[in-house]
């Protein structure tokens, strides 16, 4: 062989060791230490860090495999020496590699910052804005997602009840819905099940309904055409202090937006790639920016988190006392429904996890909402009062919460536990009865309290 193709094979290897280097200095410095020391609000978040700490691993290992291929791998195998010292193949490392390189690193480097999650189990719905897709299946802020084949996420089932069974439909958002949770059956609604079976001695049957970013018009919608066709015996909606303020951003409501959960929804897989990738994602912003000048997503976030602190901090104010005048009047249309059927309703309120600072100062939301459901004979289970008082005697807060108010498995377990305390003593041990012409037959109504 010529010293030429010698000079090229050497050269295509050591073109190989140095992008090797190259990814694992890489793998050094991208760390959430230094990473930290440009984050305009630190701490990073966990989830953040976690998957920095990812991005380190994959740098460290593109190195590493690069470099034994360089040093290790093509010297030992003929028909690969062979193919490294062609002239074509070096001039393909000197074109490609650096590109791919580059793409990779931005790719991987840019991830743990991207603000947007494509998936594949939403989709439109003309009444609701949107809706779980039947049977769909995909990966939702980390986790594994299934939806069963009528559009919830749980086990199915059937419409028809069979006799002796009490049946709970819960209403409600993305923390009802059990968000950044592995598996459905660590969601609360589905933990309070076996503890109210063992407290009754009967059956207990969950309709989990709860979908990312619905509000109260969302959950009577689908009370009124889809929930009622299970015939629960007692109707339990979860109340998070952003159906105040969230639904502002659709256009229903005089926003611009027709909702996260439509504008990540994706159709199959390639449309997934290519919209959850953060280079993509990162040309988006820029565009926007050269547009409106400011990150507008990152601005609708940080708005709306300054508003759900605004009902505890400014509930005078009139745009957060029109809010309040607006969600009052959709949960009386849950309210109203639930009693025009005999079926008893429960208002569930979650916290936030900035009240933990201070729950008298910062409990005005839920005196408001508590105040209004129990004027028209609605029990009220407030969950700040429990929560804050495990966190005055020790527990932290991000052992309960997985966000700022999403819970973790260890918050849905008391949850579950609070609740099944308080349906026991409030009398869901009756259930419902069936009279004689079928018609449903309420059974002693809940006393209307905060349960704290």
């Amino acid at each position: 062989m010529s010293s030429a193709g010698n000079s090229d094979r050497n050269f295509t290897r050591i073109l190989l060791v140095i992008f090797g280097l190259a990814f694992l200095l890489a793998g050094v410095a991208y760390n959430e230490f230094l990473l930290g020391l440009f984050d305009p609000d630190p701490p990073l978040e966990a989830h953040t860090v976690a998957a920095i700490r990812r991005v380190e691993t994959g740098f460290l290992l593109t190195g590493l495999a690069l470099i034994v291929a360089a040093r290790g791998l093509i010297p030992r195998i003929p028909w690969l020496d062979a193919f490294t010292r062609r002239q074509w193949t070096t001039n393909a490392v000197l074109t490609v590699i650096p590109v791919a390189a580059l793409l990779l690193f931005l790719e991987l480097g840019l991830q743990p910052f991207v603000k947007v999650s494509p998936t594949t189990i939403y989709v439109r719905d003309d009444t609701l804005g949107w809706k779980l897709k039947p049977g769909a299946q995909d990966i939702l802020d980390g986790v594994p997602v299934r939806i069963n084949g009528k559009g919830l996420r749980g086990p199915e089932v059937d419409y028809a009840k069979s006799p002796g069974i009490t049946r709970i439909l819960y209403l409600g958002d993305s923390v009802t819905f059990g968000d950044g949770l592995p598996r459905d059956k660590q969601s609360f609604p589905y933990l309070v099940e076996p503890l109210l079976e063992s407290s009754l001695g009967r059956g207990i049957e969950t309709i989990n309904a709860g979908v990312g970013g619905y509000s109260p018009w969302q959950e009577y919608a689908y009370l009124a055409s889809e929930g009622i066709r299970y015939a629960p015996d007692l109707i339990v909606v979860s109340f998070v202090l952003n159906d105040v303020t969230e639904k502002f951003a659709l256009r229903r409501f005089g926003g611009d937006s027709e909702g996260w959960q439509l504008q990540n929804a994706v159709s199959g897989k390639l449309e997934k790639l290519l919209k959850g990738s953060s280079i993509a994602y990162f040309v988006r912003q820029v565009m926007a920016r050269s547009r409106f000048g400011d990150d507008v997503q990152e601005g609708a976030k940080k708005q709306e988190s300054l508003e759900v602190e605004d009902l505890a901090l400014h509930p005078d104010r009139p745009q957060v006392r029109k809010a309040w005048e607006i969600t009052l009047r959709e949960l009386d249309d849950i309210f109203e429904y639930g009693r025009a059927r005999g079926i008893p309703v429960v208002l569930v309120v979650f916290p936030f996890v900035f009240q933990f600072d201070d729950p008298v100062r910062y409990s005005v939301p839920q005196q408001i909402v508590t105040r209004h459901a129990a004027a028209r004979g609605v029990p009220v289970i407030d969950l700040l009062p429990p929560l804050a008082d495990l966190v005055e005697r020790g527990t932290k807060p991000q052992d309960l919460f997985l966000d700022e108010d999403h819970p973790s498995e260890q918050g849905c377990r008391i949850v579950a536990q609070i609740l099944a305390d308080h349906f026991v003593r409030q009398g869901l041990a009756a259930g419902a009865e069936k009279s004689a012409s079928g018609a449903a037959v309420p059974g002693p109504r809940l006393r209307a309290d905060s349960s704290r």
